[in-house]
């Protein structure tokens, strides 16, 4: 859960989203309407803030929220 929040606080502070419209099955185009380089900077952030690197090929099979969780938890 603790991820979950941290997920959704950058997606907040990058796109200007209310975390009250995010939630786990958000899907980063189609629900929160996304911009690429919307989703480049928060990738970014994440990064940072977890200290991973995600590579393109991973960063091609996130869709939702949920899928950057995942993705996180399993480093």
């Amino acid at each position: 859960m603790e991820i979950f929040n941290k997920v959704v606080g950058i997606i907040e502070d990058v796109a200007d989203i209310p975390q009250s419209d995010i939630t786990e099955n958000s899907l980063l185009i189609d629900d929160l309407d996304l911009a690429s380089l919307e989703i480049f900077a928060i990738i970014s952030e994440l990064e940072e803030e977890f200290s991973l690197s995600i590579s393109e090929k991973e960063l091609m099979s996130v869709e939702s929220v949920g899928d950057i969780v995942k993705l996180i938890a399993s480093r």
